[in-house]
């Protein structure tokens, strides 16, 4: 009996080291910088808790981030923490990476913004191509945190401030539903970990309409891709 216990405590113990050693989350935040006054922004303080450390010092965490402007294709910034086990690695030397992997984190989403040069946003294209980056990965949790009002200014196949393709978005939604999706042709629609949340607070009723024609285009949208899409006006 002594010998049972001993052996179960020991497999309790590496499987909880094992759990630790798989675990990998990746947090992804787009941020839209052509605004300067959108209530809801990507900030450390609000980031922090989607890390996961705070409950698991020893987890995996690949933390990206990349601005939304008027380009397509933005400089994304990533940062890697290995997953180690608790049972063999030092827990001062662990708690000294995190506190460094958070201090880059911090840096990345408190440091002063550029968004006098990029007025319009290209947004859809940028989201598409950061979800199939992480779709190369098989394993692993991963969360897009989108900060942005979703108002698309592509004047090359769709923009938000053009009167006929909000007539189309209004009259014949489809239209711009297959439009989307067409640009998004290359996403797997196999089962996943990923998902995706919109992070936007309007200040006004006007704001408030465009974004909810906006939310149904995308609901719509991700529906047909399978990959699940919340929307919030804060991460508190």
């Amino acid at each position: 009996m002594k010998n049972f216990i001993t052996l179960l405590v020991l497999g309790i113990l590496m499987g909880s080291c094992t759990n630790s050693e798989n675990k990998m989350v990746t947090i992804s935040v787009l941020e839209d910088v052509t605004e300067t006054n959108f209530i809801a922004s990507s900030s450390f303080e609000l980031m922090e808790s989607k890390l996961g450390l705070s409950d698991d010092i020893w987890a995996g965490v690949r933390f990206r981030y990349g601005t939304i402007s008027s380009l397509e294709h933005n400089k994304r910034y990533e940062l890697l923490l290995k997953p180690e086990q608790s049972l063999t690695g030092n827990n001062l030397e662990r708690r000294a990476k995190v506190t460094a992997f958070s201090q880059e984190v911090e840096y990345l989403l408190n440091h002063p913004k550029d968004s006098t040069v990029y007025q319009y946003s290209a947004i859809w294209e940028p989201l598409t191509e950061e979800i199939k980056m992480l779709q190369k990965d098989s394993l692993g949790v991963f969360t897009v945190y989108l900060f942005s009002d979703l108002q698309e200014n592509n004047n090359s196949w769709f923009s938000t401030y053009s009167k006929s393709d909000m007539g189309h978005l209004k009259n014949n939604p489809q239209k711009i539903e297959q439009l989307f999706l067409e640009k998004a042709k290359a996403i797997s629609k196999k089962a996943s970990t990923l998902k995706v949340i919109v992070v936007y607070q309007p200040r006004n009723r006007q704001e408030d309409m465009l974004f909810k024609q906006m939310k149904q285009l995308y609901k719509a949208v991700f529906k047909e891709l399978q990959i699940p899409i919340e929307f919030t006006a804060n991460l508190n």
